[in-house]
């Protein structure tokens, strides 16, 4: 191998593990987000005092045991029951849930290969993941498709998650002010 091969070689496996790591790490705050969800569906709004099985507890002892695809069909269950009234959360979110947990699996625990092509001074490579189910070509638009996914859901789950938190944020601020302003 030459020197600029082996340095594009290398610049594309550092590029690949930077994926590799954004996905997992994307990946595990939807996970974050959704057993939040669960808990909040579960449990209503959090409360200082809450009872033995409150929502930290849920958490804690229930929903981090099950896993990202058990989390997905019970949501999934909800929707399909009828007890989310949002009319974002439905089967189109379980359907890039799934689309974010099968990538997730890919990068995590399947090998990545590098295939190099080259034409003449140019050299292209093509990254895919290979597993029993078969193989995965890894493009750009699967990236971005990825990234709107994980976007999408993210930002719909912080809507129930944290309903009026601009509300709320405003409210803290008008009662420091309130303390400030009284000394």
């Amino acid at each position: 191998m030459d020197e600029k091969f082996s340095k594009e070689y290398a610049n594309v496996r550092c590029r690949v593990t930077y994926m590799r790591g954004e996905v997992i790490s994307r990946s595990f705050q939807v996970e974050w987000y959704l057993t939040k969800t669960l808990a909040r569906l579960f449990c209503g709004e959090y409360q200082e005092n809450q009872e033995i099985l409150g929502e930290k507890n849920l958490i804690n002892f229930i929903l981090n045991d099950l896993q990202f695809n058990r989390k997905i069909r019970i949501l999934e269950d909800l929707i399909t029951a009828g007890k989310i009234s949002e009319n974002t959360f439905r089967h189109e979110m379980v359907k890039r849930l799934d689309n974010i947990r099968v990538m997730r699996n890919f990068f995590a625990h399947c090998p990545i290969g590098l295939l190099a092509h080259q034409n003449g001074d140019k050299t292209t490579f093509d990254i895919s993941i290979s597993s029993s189910k078969g193989t995965v070509n890894v493009t750009q638009k699967l990236m971005e498709k990825f990234a709107v996914d994980v976007s999408t859901v993210l930002k719909d789950f912080y809507r129930l998650v944290e309903p009026n938190i601009a509300e709320r944020t405003a409210q803290s601020d008008r009662v420091k002010r309130g303390r400030s302003g009284s000394r």
